[in-house]
């Protein structure tokens, strides 16, 4: 945890490459640790972590093939967690924003259409979780911007009814959201810009 946080602060200042040794220090710590206890669940989550802080970075560096196997790594990882504990809802979460990630290198990329693959398979299993747990706040809220996501996509990909309906459906759920929660700036924030961009559109 050190180490990460070390890496988070030197990230932010700029030194990319004390930050990569930083967070290779940490990772390397975290492998040891589940070396000793493959079936902890905190410390596989951990060692994805470590992955995923790897992989921003090299995003941040421009090195997008490298950050996206050490994404597919971390996701590779919890979704053998997952298979041991196919209801935790938390694991899959998990998941869930590291498939956003992947998508959204591989827009970087220039593939447009895998990227929407993912995030259409990031849809699903939300969608799933909110079926599962419909007083979720915070994974209605998910659920929204990755309807965003898709939406963004579709845009690039000039499919441009289609990511209206999704924007739509972003804004429809973060609506209720607001109402109980009118002092949440993100949500308020993300609700206010799906519905400028929704108006854009059909300009």
């Amino acid at each position: 945890m050190t180490h990460s946080l070390v890496g988070d602060v030197q990230r932010a200042l700029g030194n990319f490459a004390a930050a990569m040794a930083s967070y290779e220090a940490g990772r390397t710590i975290s492998e040891r640790l589940v070396s000793g206890d493959p079936s902890n669940v905190s410390w596989q989550r951990g060692l994805a972590s470590d992955d995923e802080k790897l992989a921003r970075l090299r995003d941040t560096e421009g090195d997008l093939d490298g950050s996206l196997q050490l994404y597919r790594a971390s996701l590779d990882r919890m979704a053998r967690v997952r298979n041991r504990e196919p209801q935790n809802a938390d694991v899959q979460r998990f998941m869930a924003k590291t498939m956003l990630q992947i998508g959204l290198v591989q827009a970087g990329q220039g593939k447009l259409e895998e990227a929407l693959a993912t995030q259409e398979q990031v849809l699903a299993l939300l969608e799933r979780l909110v079926a599962a747990d419909p007083e979720n706040a915070e994974q209605q809220a998910e659920l929204a911007g990755t309807h965003g996501a898709v939406a963004a996509t579709l845009v690039k990909l000039d499919r441009r009814a289609e990511a209206r309906e999704h924007f739509r459906k972003a804004a429809d759920l973060l609506a209720p959201l607001i109402a109980r929660s009118p002092d949440n700036a993100t949500w308020q924030a993300l609700h206010q810009g799906f519905l400028k961009i929704i108006g854009l559109i059909e300009e």
